[in-house]
C-alpha cells in the first residue's frame, strides 16, 4: 500500500509543504486589496505595479467555460466539428463570437519568492509582480493551501 496525501504521493506532498514554508512570506491581503482600490488616489501606487491591469491570468480561460459557451452560439453540427479541434482554436473562435471570462474571485493575496511568482504564473494562477515583491491572488479560501493541490501540481513536475 502506498501512502497518498490528498491524491498525491508522499514525495509530492512533502515537496508542496516545503514550497509553502520556503516561498510565502506572508498574508498581504489588507495591503494589496488596499493599494489597488486606491491606486487611483495615490498615482506611485499604480506606478509601483498596484493596478488591476497589471495581475496575470485574473480571467481564466477554462475549457468548460468556452465550450458552454459556444454551445450557446453554434449550431449542433458546428459545435461538433469545433469540439474536434485544439484548445486554442476553440479559444480563439469563443473570443471572435464575443466571449469575455469573468475575473477570478481573489480571496486571499500572499506575498512570494520569485520563484513561486513564476510557478504559479505558469499555472494560470493569479499574480501580480510589482516594484515591492511578488503576489499571489489565492482563489481559494477556508482550508490549508495544502489542500488545493497548487503546489503538489508545482512539486510533481520537479519528481520523477
Amino acid at each position: 500500500m502506498t501512502d497518498t496525501y490528498y491524491g498525491y504521493s508522499k514525495e509530492v506532498h512533502e515537496l508542496a509543504k516545503t514550497y509553502i514554508e520556503r516561498d510565502i512570506y506572508g498574508n498581504a491581503s489588507y495591503m494589496v486589496e488596499d493599494f489597488l482600490k486606491h491606486n487611483t488616489e495615490a498615482p506611485f501606487l499604480a506606478e509601483a505595479g498596484f493596478c488591476y491591469d497589471n495581475i496575470e491570468n485574473l480571467y481564466a480561460f477554462d475549457l468548460e467555460s468556452i465550450e458552454y459557451f459556444l454551445s450557446d452560439h453554434l449550431t449542433d453540427e458546428e459545435m461538433e466539428i469545433m469540439l474536434e479541434q485544439p484548445f486554442d482554436e476553440r479559444e480563439a473562435k469563443a473570443e471572435e463570437l464575443g466571449y469575455e471570462p469573468d475575473p477570478q474571485e481573489i480571496y486571499e493575496w500572499y506575498l512570494i519568492s520569485e520563484w513561486l511568482f513564476y510557478q504559479l504564473r505558469d499555472l494560470e494562477q493569479p499574480v501580480l509582480k510589482t516594484d515591492y515583491g511578488f503576489f499571489w491572488g489565492r482563489t481559494a479560501t477556508g482550508q490549508a493551501m495544502i489542500m488545493d493541490g497548487t503546489f503538489q501540481k508545482i512539486a510533481e513536475q520537479f519528481v520523477d
